[in-house]
């Protein structure tokens, strides 16, 4: 399979293995020519980057409003000073 890479992409890695040239600018060269990302990061010798995890949602338990209960009126919970 290196038989049909570009040029470019040898001379890149070779860079890259001499520390010329850093991860990103060798992916990107290695990208532009075609070359999918999975495969310019096994041409370089880097593991693949790791899956972004999901966002746990949040539940809320219970609700943080004031209520009134049957014998107390709402403006009383609001204002504790009375």
């Amino acid at each position: 399979m290196t038989d049909k890479l570009h040029p470019i992409i040898k001379a890149a890695g070779q860079e890259f293995a001499d520390g010329k040239l850093d991860r990103r600018e060798f992916l990107r060269i290695a990208t532009l020519l075609g070359v999918s990302g999975a495969s310019a990061y096994a041409m370089a010798g880097l593991p693949l980057p790791a899956i972004a995890q999901a966002a746990r949602r949040r539940v809320a338990s219970s609700s943080r409003y004031a209520r009134s209960g049957p014998d107390e009126p709402a403006y009383l919970l609001l204002d504790r000073r009375r």
